[in-house]
Protein backbone atom coordinates (compact mmCIF):
# COMPACT_ATOMS: atom_id res chain seq x y z
CA UNK A 1 0.00 0.00 0.00
CA UNK A 2 1.30 3.43 -0.90
CA UNK A 3 2.31 5.47 2.15
CA UNK A 4 1.70 9.19 2.30
CA UNK A 5 3.31 11.80 4.52
CA UNK A 6 1.21 13.80 6.94
CA UNK A 7 3.04 16.88 8.21
CA UNK A 8 1.73 18.05 11.58
CA UNK A 9 1.48 21.75 10.93
CA UNK A 10 -0.68 22.69 13.92
CA UNK A 11 1.30 23.34 17.12
CA UNK A 12 -1.90 22.98 19.15
CA UNK A 13 -1.26 19.37 20.15
CA UNK A 14 -4.60 19.00 21.90
CA UNK A 15 -6.39 19.65 18.62
CA UNK A 16 -4.93 16.50 17.04
CA UNK A 17 -7.17 13.43 16.77
CA UNK A 18 -6.68 11.01 19.67
CA UNK A 19 -4.97 8.34 17.58
CA UNK A 20 -2.42 10.89 16.26
CA UNK A 21 -1.72 12.18 19.77
CA UNK A 22 -0.96 8.58 20.81
CA UNK A 23 1.45 8.16 17.91
CA UNK A 24 3.25 11.45 18.58
CA UNK A 25 3.72 10.49 22.25
CA UNK A 26 4.91 6.95 21.59
CA UNK A 27 6.62 7.18 18.22
CA UNK A 28 4.90 3.95 17.20
CA UNK A 29 4.23 2.99 13.61
CA UNK A 30 1.33 4.89 12.14
CA UNK A 31 -1.68 2.93 10.87
CA UNK A 32 -3.58 3.39 7.59
CA UNK A 33 -0.45 4.16 5.61
CA UNK A 34 0.11 7.59 7.18
CA UNK A 35 3.65 8.54 8.20
CA UNK A 36 4.06 11.48 10.56
CA UNK A 37 6.58 14.18 9.72
CA UNK A 38 8.07 14.47 13.21
CA UNK A 39 10.64 17.06 12.13
CA UNK A 40 7.88 19.44 11.11
CA UNK A 41 5.95 18.78 14.31
CA UNK A 42 8.98 19.23 16.56
CA UNK A 43 10.01 22.41 14.75
CA UNK A 44 6.62 23.89 15.45
CA UNK A 45 6.74 22.84 19.11
CA UNK A 46 10.19 24.43 19.44
CA UNK A 47 9.03 27.66 17.84
CA UNK A 48 11.17 27.21 14.72
CA UNK A 49 8.39 27.56 12.20
CA UNK A 50 10.34 28.78 9.19
CA UNK A 51 8.46 29.87 6.12
CA UNK A 52 5.09 28.64 7.32
CA UNK A 53 4.94 31.43 9.91
CA UNK A 54 5.76 34.20 7.43
CA UNK A 55 3.00 32.98 5.11
CA UNK A 56 0.34 32.84 7.81
CA UNK A 57 -2.57 35.16 7.20
CA UNK A 58 -3.53 37.88 9.63
CA UNK A 59 -5.61 36.77 12.57
CA UNK A 60 -7.67 39.99 12.36
CA UNK A 61 -10.79 40.75 10.38
CA UNK A 62 -11.17 44.05 8.50
CA UNK A 63 -13.36 45.33 11.31
CA UNK A 64 -10.74 44.41 13.91
CA UNK A 65 -8.05 46.16 11.84
CA UNK A 66 -10.15 49.33 11.83
CA UNK A 67 -10.65 49.06 15.58
CA UNK A 68 -6.92 48.47 16.06
CA UNK A 69 -6.15 51.64 14.10
CA UNK A 70 -8.68 53.62 16.15
CA UNK A 71 -7.20 52.19 19.36
CA UNK A 72 -3.68 53.33 18.46
CA UNK A 73 -4.95 56.77 17.46
CA UNK A 74 -7.25 57.42 20.42
CA UNK A 75 -6.80 55.04 23.36
CA UNK A 76 -3.07 54.60 23.99
CA UNK A 77 -2.47 57.38 26.50
CA UNK A 78 1.17 58.26 25.88
CA UNK A 79 0.84 57.86 22.11
CA UNK A 80 -2.11 60.25 22.24
CA UNK A 81 -0.04 62.65 24.34
CA UNK A 82 2.68 62.60 21.65
CA UNK A 83 -0.06 63.12 19.03
CA UNK A 84 1.11 60.14 17.01
CA UNK A 85 -1.25 59.03 14.24
CA UNK A 86 -1.59 55.86 12.20
CA UNK A 87 -0.75 56.46 8.55
CA UNK A 88 -1.26 52.92 7.28
CA UNK A 89 -1.52 49.36 8.56
CA UNK A 90 -1.48 45.97 6.85
CA UNK A 91 -0.68 42.50 8.22
CA UNK A 92 2.93 42.67 9.40
CA UNK A 93 3.48 46.31 8.43
CA UNK A 94 2.59 49.69 9.91
CA UNK A 95 3.24 53.40 9.48
CA UNK A 96 2.83 56.05 12.18
CA UNK A 97 3.69 59.74 12.01
CA UNK A 98 4.07 62.79 14.23
CA UNK A 99 3.90 66.45 13.29
CA UNK A 100 6.70 67.95 15.39
CA UNK A 101 5.67 70.57 17.93
CA UNK A 102 7.59 72.51 20.57
CA UNK A 103 6.82 70.04 23.36
CA UNK A 104 8.52 67.26 21.34
CA UNK A 105 11.85 69.08 21.47
CA UNK A 106 14.75 68.70 23.89
CA UNK A 107 16.81 71.48 25.48
CA UNK A 108 18.88 71.83 22.32
CA UNK A 109 15.81 72.50 20.23
CA UNK A 110 15.78 69.17 18.35
CA UNK A 111 13.45 66.19 18.58
CA UNK A 112 13.82 64.37 21.91
CA UNK A 113 15.20 60.83 21.71
CA UNK A 114 12.29 59.53 23.74
CA UNK A 115 9.90 60.63 21.00
CA UNK A 116 11.82 58.57 18.44
CA UNK A 117 11.89 55.57 20.77
CA UNK A 118 8.20 55.72 21.63
CA UNK A 119 7.17 56.17 18.00
CA UNK A 120 9.36 53.24 16.94
CA UNK A 121 8.03 51.02 19.72
CA UNK A 122 4.39 51.81 18.92
CA UNK A 123 4.86 51.33 15.19
CA UNK A 124 6.51 47.94 15.65
CA UNK A 125 3.81 46.89 18.09
CA UNK A 126 1.07 47.81 15.64
CA UNK A 127 2.81 45.98 12.79
CA UNK A 128 3.09 42.81 14.86
CA UNK A 129 -0.42 42.84 16.34
CA UNK A 130 -1.89 43.40 12.88
CA UNK A 131 -0.26 40.13 11.83
CA UNK A 132 -0.63 37.80 14.80
CA UNK A 133 -3.96 39.01 16.19
CA UNK A 134 -2.97 38.36 19.81
CA UNK A 135 -1.40 40.33 22.65
CA UNK A 136 2.28 41.22 22.39
CA UNK A 137 4.86 42.88 24.63
CA UNK A 138 8.18 44.57 23.94
CA UNK A 139 11.08 42.74 25.59
CA UNK A 140 14.01 44.49 23.90
CA UNK A 141 14.40 47.75 21.98
CA UNK A 142 17.46 49.31 20.36
CA UNK A 143 17.35 52.74 18.76
CA UNK A 144 20.00 54.44 16.64
CA UNK A 145 19.68 58.22 16.32
CA UNK A 146 20.96 59.21 12.89
CA UNK A 147 19.86 62.80 12.39
CA UNK A 148 18.37 65.81 14.14
CA UNK A 149 14.85 67.05 13.41
CA UNK A 150 13.51 70.42 14.54
CA UNK A 151 10.27 70.79 12.63
CA UNK A 152 7.93 69.20 10.14
CA UNK A 153 6.62 65.64 10.05
CA UNK A 154 8.48 62.48 10.97
CA UNK A 155 7.18 59.15 9.65
CA UNK A 156 7.99 55.72 11.07
CA UNK A 157 7.62 52.57 8.96
CA UNK A 158 7.97 49.12 10.46
CA UNK A 159 7.84 45.51 9.33
CA UNK A 160 8.43 42.03 10.74
CA UNK A 161 11.85 40.66 9.82
CA UNK A 162 11.76 37.37 11.78
CA UNK A 163 9.12 35.45 13.68
CA UNK A 164 8.71 32.23 15.59
CA UNK A 165 5.72 31.05 17.56
CA UNK A 166 6.61 33.04 20.69
CA UNK A 167 9.01 35.77 19.55
CA UNK A 168 9.23 38.29 16.75
CA UNK A 169 11.91 40.72 15.64
CA UNK A 170 10.88 43.90 13.89
CA UNK A 171 12.69 46.78 12.25
CA UNK A 172 11.49 50.37 12.11
CA UNK A 173 12.86 53.36 10.22
CA UNK A 174 12.03 56.99 10.90
CA UNK A 175 12.21 59.55 8.09
CA UNK A 176 11.89 63.32 8.10
CA UNK A 177 9.61 65.09 5.63
CA UNK A 178 12.40 65.06 3.02
CA UNK A 179 12.69 61.26 3.34
CA UNK A 180 16.05 61.44 5.13
CA UNK A 181 16.59 58.53 7.50
CA UNK A 182 16.83 60.05 10.98
CA UNK A 183 16.41 57.03 13.28
CA UNK A 184 16.52 53.25 13.08
CA UNK A 185 15.10 50.78 15.59
CA UNK A 186 15.12 47.04 16.11
CA UNK A 187 12.86 45.39 18.66
CA UNK A 188 12.08 41.94 20.01
CA UNK A 189 8.53 41.17 21.06
CA UNK A 190 6.89 38.39 23.04
CA UNK A 191 3.83 36.90 21.38
CA UNK A 192 1.18 35.63 23.77
CA UNK A 193 -0.47 32.48 22.48
CA UNK A 194 -3.87 32.92 24.08
CA UNK A 195 -6.45 34.03 21.54
CA UNK A 196 -8.62 36.97 22.42
CA UNK A 197 -8.72 40.71 22.13
CA UNK A 198 -5.23 41.86 20.98
CA UNK A 199 -5.91 45.28 22.48
CA UNK A 200 -6.01 43.98 26.06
Amino acid sequence: MERRTLAIRDWRFAALPAFLRRIVRSGEACPVGVRLDFAAYNALCDGDTGREMTEEKSGLTDEQMKELTRHFDEDITFSRHMRAKVGAVAPGEATLYIDVEDFHLNGAGSLHGGVYASLIDNTMGLALISKVGVRTATIDLNVHFLGAVREGRITCRSEIVSRTRRLATLEAKVFDENENLVALGVGTFRIFEKRGNPLV
